[in-house]
């Protein structure tokens, strides 16, 4: 068996802006406990997702208290649009919101890369050309970086707004976090 990496899985804790005006933005994965949240369940063993932050160099997982559940990532981010709390996805899901500004990334210093993504198959030998020209152009395609975002909608925070919080500790930026 053959397992190549295409794209690593990193998770970012986001929320709609009408979230973070109405209940501040956490500083530390800590505030969780002090803020809504919107988890997973998972299907196979109906636990909730442990979310995943980096702290000191090791991978922390916290289950936060959660408001509001699903079982499906298209139901977290529209609830996650909709202002009910803060949640944890990967990055490449809601690229698109990160974007257009509809989501905005917090504790972007604490984002885990918890998976990698790969691509198997059974080996190198006796491959029919179909299959060896699609592993080709997927690898190619995942070197080229056509698998990963443009940009990173975290760091484009960083690079386009100004810091300064209000007076308000936890109040959200002056400025918007993406632009």
């Amino acid at each position: 068996m053959v397992a190549r990496p295409l794209l690593d899985m990193t998770l970012v804790t986001l929320a709609a802006p009408s979230y973070f005006e109405a209940h501040g933005v956490p500083q530390t994965p800590n505030d969780l406990e002090h803020h809504q949240c919107i988890n997973y369940r998972l299907m196979d063993s109906r636990a909730l997702y442990a979310w995943a932050f980096r702290i000191n160099d090791t991978v922390r997982r916290i289950t936060p208290h959660a408001h509001f559940i699903a079982n499906e990532a298209d139901a977290v981010i529209a609830a996650g649009l909709a202002g009910l709390g803060l949640f944890q996805a990967p990055i490449h899901f809601v690229q698109q919101q990160l974007q257009d500004g509809s989501l905005v990334p917090v504790l972007v210093d604490y984002r885990a890369t918890i998976h990698t993504l790969y691509l198997c198959y059974p080996g190198r030998k006796n491959l029919p050309l179909r299959v060896r020209s699609f592993i080709d152009f997927t690898l190619e395609e995942s070197h080229r970086g056509r698998f990963m975002l443009d940009h990173d909608p975290c760091l484009l925070q960083q690079e386009k707004t100004d810091h300064s919080l209000d007076s308000k500790a936890g109040a959200m930026p002056k400025t918007p976090l993406i632009s």
